[in-house]
Formats: structure tokens, sequence, C-alpha cells
């Protein structure tokens, strides 16, 4: 029996692609997967970031975490309609904006806990133990199967070039977020000459937005998956492409 994962990431509430997400929920229904990775920067946080706002945010902070725990709730409740599904969060750069402002601002209210985590902390913003959904802290990684999923860091520039980079390093096959655009490539390495891939994971934020002068985006909508068959992991990227994807053969939009 096969075994199916669904990998999505950078979704950037509250500056999402709304009509994109409408997808996600329609993918994560019919592909049913058996572990659902939420990849990283699923909330954008701008109120801590230390760039200046480029962009007028009309959500407020409070605001942008009910959204997103609304958001995350629905995508659980989606992946468990149907069998039990596993769902990890693994923290990216912008869930560490949050960390790195309460450690340098607030280190005494850092100090309090509520069960495994500070009391003001991702985890417990978004109530991910009574949602079920285990948690991966940044610069961490999920390891599976002989797969490593993480949310990575230092992009590169051009989609697939943060692939290549991730596989030189790793020297295993895997999936990463954080560059926004969607690629995948496979090759044969190290003495025994494994096959070995490496994906890009896309995104769900908007593509375009105020820090990105109009039509200059690489990025992609779109998500990945990928089947383990008991002995090889067979992946896929599924661009989001007019508000549609192509998924099994079939093309699913927003009807």
């Amino acid at each position: 029996m096969t075994e199916r994962l669904l990998i999505f990431s950078d979704v950037h509430v509250p500056t999402q692609d709304r009509l994109s997400i409408e997808l996600l929920k329609k993918a994560i229904k019919v592909y049913k997967p058996d572990i659902l990775i939420n990849n990283g920067d699923f909330l954008n946080f701008d109120a801590f970031s230390r760039f200046d706002a480029i962009e007028d945010f009309e959500t407020t902070l409070a605001d942008e975490i009910r959204e997103g725990h609304q958001l995350l709730s629905e995508l659980v409740f989606l992946a468990r309609s149907a069998k039990d599904c596993q769902v990890f969060y693994v923290a990216g750069n912008h869930e560490l904006r949050l960390q790195k402002w309460m450690y340098k601002n607030a280190r005494v209210l850092n100090q309090i806990k509520s069960g495994d985590y500070s009391l003001i902390s991702v985890p417990n913003l978004l109530h991910l133990d009574d949602l079920k959904v285990q948690w991966v802290n940044f610069m961490d990684y999920i390891s599976y199967k002989g797969l490593i999923i993480e949310h990575g860091h230092n992009p590169r520039k051009g989609a697939g070039a943060t692939a290549r980079a991730r596989l030189a390093s790793r020297l295993r096959s895997g999936f990463s977020g954080d560059c926004h655009r969607l690629a995948l490539i496979h090759e044969t390495l190290g003495a025994d000459r494994k096959q070995l891939f490496w994906a890009e994971t896309g995104c769900f934020q908007r593509l375009e937005v105020g820090y990105i002068h109009k039509g200059e985006s690489t990025w992609t909508n779109g998500f990945a998956i990928a089947e383990f068959d008991g002995a090889n992991w067979h992946p896929q990227i599924i661009p989001i492409i007019d508000y549609k994807f192509r998924l099994e053969g079939k093309v699913y939009d927003l009807k």
C-alpha cells in the first residue's frame, strides 16, 4: 500500500492568495494524504520584521493570528476527514521573527511557559496541541524514510537553483520551501550511485505584493506531493496555473 505526502509552504497570512488557498483545500480533500506538512512561513509576522513596511497591511497582528488559526484548522480538518492524517508544522524564518522579537524585547515574558513552549509562541498562539499538529523548530527538519523536509534558508536565484544547492549539501532526497518557487531536480550522486531528488515547494502568497516590483516576481503558487511504494519515493510538483491544477490526470478548478 502506498503512502502519500502533501507539502505546502509560504502561505504568509495575511498576504495569501485566497483563491489558490481554496485550491489547496481541494487538493487535500481529493489527494487524501497520509502526512500533511505545512513547510513554514505560514504567518507573515510583518509586525516583527526588521524591514520597514512597504505595504500598508490592513490586518492587525491579532487578526493575522486569528485568521492563521482558522485556516490551519480548516486544512487539518480536511486532511483528517477521510483518514488519520499526521500533520506537521515546520517553522520558517517568518515564524522566527516572533521568537527573535520576544528574545530581544520581552525576554522575561519569554520565560513563561505553557506546555513545552513559551506562552507567546506560534505553537501556543495557533493552538497546535489542540489541533494535534507536530511542531518542528526552525533549522530543524523532518527525517522520514530517507527523506528530508525542511523550510530551508539562503534561497538561490532562479527556479531549481535552491533545489540543486540543497541536494548537494544534504546528499539525500528532500523538499524545501522559502524560495517561493516550484522546481524538481533528479540526480545520481555518490559512490553508490543513488538516484536522489530535491523539490522546491512553491508558495501560496500573492504573487504581486508591495515589496516586489510589479511583473518582476518569479514566484509560483503550487505545492508538492510524493508517494512511497515501500522502496522508493515518487515526487511531483503541482503548479497552480490560471487557478487550476492537474492531479492524477484530472484538472481541478474553483468550481
